[in-house]
């Protein structure tokens, strides 16, 4: 084969021939509200003339910011070549947009090809943990602005620019000072300190954004702790600090105040994270603090402690791979998770990439707060409509989301059959945050716990959500409603069940909906359950839910003692 081959050949060349878009990063950082980026970025395209000193021009995009730039196109990768093309990129963050998350995306156009990288940033003394490649580094907060930005990076190694509005308490005088570098910095090495030379261990438990008790975490803390207690009166010292952390501001708060109840942001909370040896949660440890916090140490602490994730529903509908933050190596990635049958586990392994050992065969703790098949024949005909949260909405108001639009068309066709006064409209907690004065809809959005609006629930229409485990659990009936099902698997992948593994009837049409409940729903609004909850249904679900015991808190405390984390 010929060295010397023209531009129109090169497209039928093997894929390690082609030119390839390179670069090597640097540490950027935030100064004021501009990103500096230090990079080499050039084109590598072996098969050019060398000697030949010759640029083309790319496209750099940073949300809604975009820029051009002149980079050199390189025969070969050299070391004189990638201090050549080193240079310092500015971007002005007011100008990328509203997005949370925002990555930095270079383009190039050559003939029909279009080459695409999204700039990286990678610390070889990480290269053995890529959860703290989610530390923030770079932090920028305008507290006249009321505006917080921070660098951080994917497991990939992928610049995110992060930002968001402050929170109210973060403005506060004593919120700055115990959360300032220095002094986080302090309790850190304290915290590690005391941890290393203590024999005493310090769990903490909570639940989605430390803010309830509503999913069985609460009373695996009082069991743990009352055997912790029974275990020092026969060893006549302290074993372990158990304690629960709670938003003093959650309905759940006054209810369970007392003992080990630890409120969300006083000292003690602080000090008891930095000295933790193991989280145990329904969900990341990172929600024990703002969601996006850009303290760095006490990130630090939630990515490198134990963490026993409890699960906050089964996973056995949606994908989890793509989207995911608790895969093996991301941010959320658990030592230990519970599992709810072998099915559920194998998912685990294969999606989020565990090991056997790591899996708790327990049940969910969740599903030892409920009461099995309480849902009968003749409960009151309760609808509830609850759609999962899209990937492709996270930057829309939820007027404009698909949600939206499915939730108006859904509630139109159940409004034919069930009186207002029975139908329960949830939104996904993400979307809590998207809601606008447009998204009203005939029927005000639900704000009960999930969990007490599940329990009266006789049929739920949903699409890919796992609470559809948690009503069926319950006695309830279930319909899927996908009508944006190829959309949605092009984004997170292809659906987990198999077709005969659904516990309840798929409808991709709302006229197929409609025939459903038509047929299942008489003139006086009655949800006649036996049409819509089939015995294969039920031989489904028991078998992706193999507990129906009320044990399984029981079993879980086993698996920490078992563990050594009690």
């Amino acid at each position: 084969m010929q060295t010397n081959l023209s531009r129109q050949t090169k497209a039928q060349l093997p894929p390690e021939t082609a030119p390839r878009l390179l670069h090597k990063g640097f540490r950027p950082f935030i100064f004021r509200d501009t990103l500096y980026l230090p990079i080499s970025l050039f084109l590598l395209d072996e098969l050019g003339e060398h000697g030949t000193a010759r640029r083309v021009t790319a496209t750099l995009r940073v949300g809604a910011y975009e820029t051009t730039l002149s980079i050199p196109v390189f025969a070969k990768r050299t070391t004189v070549g990638i201090l050549s093309s080193l240079r310092i990129i500015t971007i002005p963050l007011n100008e990328i947009g509203s997005a949370t998350n925002t990555r930095i995306i270079v383009s190039i156009s050559l003939g029909t090809t279009v080459l695409t990288k999204r700039l990286t940033y990678r610390a070889d003394r990480h290269a053995g943990n890529t959860r703290l490649y989610y530390l923030p580094f770079s932090v920028r907060k305008n507290y006249r602005t009321g505006f917080c930005r921070h660098l951080r990076r994917s497991a990939s190694g992928v610049i995110v620019i992060m930002q968001r509005n402050l929170k109210p308490l973060e403005k506060t005088p004593g919120f700055r000072f115990i959360e300032s570098w220095p002094i986080g910095a302090l309790l850190y090495c304290a915290g590690s300190i005391v941890r290393a030379v203590s024999p005493h261990k310090t769990l903490l438990f909570y639940e989605k954004f430390a803010s309830k008790a509503e999913e069985g975490t609460y009373e695996l803390f009082t069991m743990a702790r009352a055997l912790q207690e029974a275990a020092d009166k026969h060893t006549g010292g302290k074993n372990s600090a158990l304690a629960f952390i709670i938003d003093q501001q959650s309905r759940d708060y006054e209810r369970i105040k007392g003992s080990g109840v630890v409120p969300k942001f006083s000292f003690r909370y602080y000090w008891l994270i930095y000295r933790a040896s193991a989280f145990v949660g329904t969900e990341v440890p990172s929600h024990l603090h703002f969601l996006r916090s850009n303290n760095r140490w006490l990130r630090l602490c939630f990515y490198t402690r134990t963490f026993v994730f409890l699960q906050h529903g089964i996973t056995y509908l949606k994908p989890q791979e793509k989207t995911s933050a608790f895969v093996r190596g991301r941010e959320g990635a658990a030592d230990y998770i519970v599992a709810d049958s072998r099915k559920e586990r194998t998912v685990l392994m294969h999606d989020l990439h565990y090991d056997e050992e790591q899996i708790l065969i327990t049940g969910l703790g969740q599903f030892s707060q409920m009461e099995y098949e309480h849902i009968k024949e003749n409960s009151p005909d309760t609808v509830t409509i609850m759609f999962t949260w899209k990937p492709y909405d996270d930057s829309l108001a939820f007027s404009q989301s698909t949600n939206y639009a499915t939730l108006q068309q859904v509630l139109r066709l159940v409004q034919r059959h069930v009186p207002n006064e029975r139908i329960r409209l949830v939104v996904h907690p993400k979307e809590l945050y998207s809601l606008d004065s447009e998204s009203e809809l005939p029927i005000p959005f639900c704000t009960q716990p999930i969990h007490e609006i599940l329990a009266e629930t006789k049929l739920l229409i949903t699409d890919y959500s796992s609470v559809c485990y948690s009503s069926f659990y319950q006695g309830g009936a279930v319909l899927f409603y996908q009508p944006d099902l190829e959309h949605y698997e092009k984004a997170v992948g292809t659906l987990i069940p198999q077709a005969d593994e659904y516990i309840g009837y798929r409808n991709f049409k709302i006229e197929e909906l409609e025939q459903l409940l038509t047929k299942a729903i008489d003139q006086n609004g009655h949800i006649k359950r036996e049409l819509l909850r089939t015995k294969q249904h039920e031989a489904a679900y028991q078998s992706i839910n193999e507990f129906n015991d009320g044990q399984n808190l029981h079993r879980i405390l086993h698996e920490l003692q078992r563990l050594e984390l009690l």
